[in-house]
């Protein structure tokens, strides 16, 4: 029986130092140093080079323009060297890699569930609840 290496992949994009980080970046980064701390079988993919991150472990994608890095570069990436599993811990999944790769598995952390009942939840904001 041979057993087969599984590559995972993480989009790493939002833990780079010159973001101002909100909330949900800096739970992601945490999340992300305790993956890194468990398992050395993790690529963490990024536009840039990520200090805290163990540099082995780092898939460094460079891209020109300030936007898009998502939707083009990284999508482009996970076509040619497509991961058995993805997972992206905030932002969003690059769309043709959702919808056209049938290999990969995907997971995203979904960090607020607000969305659920939009109306609700903008009632509530306006009456202060």
């Amino acid at each position: 029986m041979s057993s087969s290496k599984i590559t995972i992949g993480i989009d790493a994009s939002r833990s780079i130092d010159m973001l101002q980080k909100t909330g949900v970046e800096k739970v992601s980064d945490e999340l992300l140093q305790e993956i890194s701390k468990q398992n050395n079988e993790v690529i963490f993919v990024t536009p840039k080079k990520i200090d805290w991150l163990p540099k082995k472990q780092q898939k460094t994608l460079n891209w020109p323009l300030r936007y898009l890095w998502t939707q083009i570069r990284l999508c482009w990436e996970l076509w040619w060297h497509a991961p058995d599993k993805f997972f992206v811990p905030v932002h969003k999944i690059p769309l043709w890699f959702l919808v056209f790769n049938k290999k990969s598995e995907k997971y995203v952390l979904i960090h607020d569930i607000a969305f659920k009942k939009p109306r609700k939840f903008i009632h509530d904001l306006k009456n202060g609840i």
